[in-house]
């Protein structure tokens, strides 16, 4: 422990505890040395109108079937949310990862799922809008060297 210094006014100064000799300090490398964000996955949700949910999943695994044999790497999925038998349609979500690309999902390949799986489920499908999110990996990577 560092010894107080007396202030102007004769009172001791605030101590700072020193950090002891066997803890180590933490390892936090440089800005300039991470690689920021991680890769991305991209994240769509919406709601199918009833009756429509034949044709919607048939529409929705033909653009993902299309998509994944035009970009390496591509993995897409379609969920329907758990319990999702609903009067006012069952709640779905694409999710699309490409791991091996340093981006993931990057704004291009984002446009062009949008471009194919949007149009194929279009409106009269889809009852309000597609809800994109895009979340990247948390993990922070050292940049290669």
């Amino acid at each position: 422990m560092s010894e107080a210094a007396a202030g102007d006014d004769g009172r001791a100064a605030p101590t700072t505890p020193s950090t002891p000799a066997s803890l180590p300090a933490p390892a936090v490398p440089a800005t300039s040395d991470l690689t920021l964000p991680g890769p991305c996955e991209l994240y769509v949700y919406y709601c199918v109108r009833p009756g429509a949910e034949a044709a919607a999943r048939a529409a929705v695994l033909a653009a993902q079937t299309a998509l994944v044999h035009n970009h390496a790497g591509l993995a897409a999925r379609l969920l329907r949310r758990a319990g999702g038998e609903r009067d006012d349609g069952e709640t779905w979500m694409e999710t699309y990862a490409r791991p091996t690309h340093p981006a993931g999902i990057d704004a291009a390949l984002e446009a062009a799922i949008e471009c194919s799986v949007g149009a194929a489920v279009a409106a009269h499908l889809v009852d309000g809008r597609r809800h994109i999110e895009t979340f990247c990996d948390n993990n922070l990577k050292s940049a290669p060297t």
